[in-house]
């Protein structure tokens, strides 16, 4: 099991269950109905990856995100959002 604190966390995680399964970019991206330029962009932590899509190709995989309740330090922390998520420019 892996844990997930980052969107980058999120794409190693895909990245590694794809290897251990033997898949390639191509067939895990067509077997989860995403195309394989969008699965890079997971795989490379991107930070606006769409929902929908990462739970497809985590289902392919076998996979399913469990939530823990746990407290942040500081939710409301500037810097704790960025590392969440990424720099992202609007």
């Amino acid at each position: 099991m892996f844990a997930i604190s980052t969107v980058a966390d999120l794409g190693n995680s895909v990245r590694t269950a794809r290897h251990d399964r033997g898949l390639s970019q191509a067939e895990l991206a067509r077997r989860s109905g995403v195309s394989r330029a969008w699965l890079i962009r997971l795989e490379d932590g991107h930070p606006r990856a769409e929902l929908v899509k990462v739970l497809a190709v985590l289902d392919t995989l076998g996979q399913r995100v469990e939530v823990r309740d746990e407290t942040p330090t500081d939710s409301t922390d500037a810097d704790h959002l960025r590392r969440l998520f990424g720099e992202i420019d609007d």
